[in-house]
């Protein structure tokens, strides 16, 4: 993936397109307690609307194509949107969630709506990079709203299949790199792992991910050969939480506490 990115890097005024929740969006969700103290203490100091201490993966990627994190679309304004635009918002997913907020799709339909203004050229969008995580707040709202995972693997073919959707609308208004991330194990988040007090995920849930994973890689692989060519790369976000994760906990021995974004 950071060969893939490089390659726009080396594009002279290449542009960054974020969709999705949480782990990309950098202040979409006003209001919302990523505004407040403490997130925000490592990076940059004070809160700014990510879910987190200190960078995102919005921020990251935006590193190594050497450009500035691209703007939330809610902050937008016409000279600050050269690098791009942040459409994600915390808490959302590919289908309506429990957060109030722009859905996957819904997303997509204000980078269109920029398209249309011509605020971005065909150019613009084909020599970026685009960055899509989304599912894990559907699952979550899933599991909530229902109390048990019967018919999930129903609901996992169903939400992949509308992801995709979303993907090949990306391609169609012209993007030509986009990197969708694999989905982290859901049940290693806070707002599952609470059951164990936080010293240990729930493998039961972590099934959801490693199944949605397998349908993602396939229908990636089934886009890029519609298309005729490689598209669309995945980001393993699963494995990388798991290694985190692990380390961790042996470094320390079973004590390891474990608390971060969702």
């Amino acid at each position: 993936m950071v060969s893939y990115v490089n390659n726009v890097a080396e594009v002279e005024g290449a542009k960054l397109f974020a969709f999705g929740d949480s782990y990309l969006d950098t202040g979409n969700f006003l209001n919302s307690v990523s505004y407040k103290s403490p997130y925000g203490i490592t990076y940059p100091g004070y809160p700014t609307g990510r879910f987190g201490n200190g960078h995102v993966l919005t921020d990251y990627i935006a590193f190594f194509l050497k450009i500035k994190s691209p703007t939330p679309y809610v902050l937008r304004n016409s000279s600050n949107l050269q690098n791009g635009v942040n459409f994600a918002h915390g808490g959302t997913g590919v289908y309506q969630t429990r957060v109030d907020g722009p859905n996957l799709a819904v997303q997509i339909d204000s980078f269109e709506q920029l398209i249309k203004q011509n605020v971005y050229s065909k150019v613009d969008v084909k020599s970026s990079i685009v960055i899509v995580n989304a599912g894990a707040n559907d699952y979550i709202t899933f599991i909530l709203r229902k109390g048990n995972i019967f018919g999930i693997n129903d609901y996992i073919t169903s939400l992949v299949d509308e992801l995709t959707i979303n993907l090949r609308r990306i391609h169609n208004l012209g993007a030509k790199k986009i990197i969708v991330s694999l989905l982290q194990p859901v049940g290693c988040l806070p707002t599952i792992s609470v059951a164990s007090l936080y010293t240990d995920c729930v493998d039961l849930l972590n099934m959801i991910p490693r199944y949605h994973n397998k349908k993602i890689l396939e229908n990636v692989e089934d886009l890029n050969k519609k298309i005729g060519k490689p598209v669309l790369r995945t980001l393993d976000l699963y494995n990388s939480f798991l290694s985190a994760i692990q380390t961790i906990q042996k470094n320390r021995e079973g004590k390891f506490y474990f608390a971060f974004i969702n």
